[in-house]
């Protein structure tokens, strides 16, 4: 402590000392020790006591820079934890969706389905597919194909996202909507 001689004249040291005394109750104050060596943390503890006060002086150094390191830690943890929730939602998204058209694919359907439907006390499940499907790949090719399933998925999104309903791709040109309405409202859509 003899390194801490300067920090005894602090300011906020002898207004926690004043502060002790006129006020009747006990007061901390924790101050940093810039020292030649390292950094050097002092709690002092001011009790009043008869028309005075003692003062408790603790080498906290240990403890500050332990808590250092932990927070550190702390900070690497939540950003690890942070990055494989991400990965994690990210896997999910591959694993129930669509990659070509981003409908759920029949897992993500089925598995949103159940949820879905005990939201909604009523509803429709309508299934489609594109007529003549085979014969647009086989004429012009699997690109013109894909772009046309592409287009039918974004407008059935579009019919189905103005009743909150969900749409699911079950592969190739089949398509599956869940709605929350009686099947002669689900068929006028």
């Amino acid at each position: 402590l003899r390194s801490a001689g300067p920090v005894l004249s602090s300011e906020s040291l002898w207004t926690a000392v004043r502060s002790a005394i006129v006020q009747r109750r006990k007061d901390m104050v924790e101050i940093l020790a810039n020292t030649a060596e390292l950094p050097l943390y002092l709690r002092f503890q001011v009790t009043p006591f008869l028309d005075g006060a003692l003062l408790h002086i603790a080498d906290i150094t240990a403890l500050k820079q332990a808590n250092i390191v932990l927070e550190r830690e702390k900070q690497q943890l939540s950003n690890e934890i942070f990055r494989q929730q991400s990965e994690g939602d990210m896997l999910r998204g591959l694993a129930y969706r669509d990659p070509l058209t981003g409908a759920l694919n029949r897992r993500g359907f089925f598995a949103a389905a159940g949820e879905w439907g005990n939201k909604h006390h009523q509803r429709s499940l309508v299934a489609m597919d594109v007529d003549h499907f085979k014969q647009v790949n086989d004429r012009v090719g699997h690109l013109i194909g894909d772009a046309a399933i592409q287009q039918a998925g974004a407008v059935l999104f579009d019919i189905v996202n103005q009743v909150d309903g969900i749409v699911g791709r079950l592969g190739g040109d089949e398509f599956v909507c869940m709605l929350p309405m009686g099947l002669p409202e689900a068929m006028a859509l």
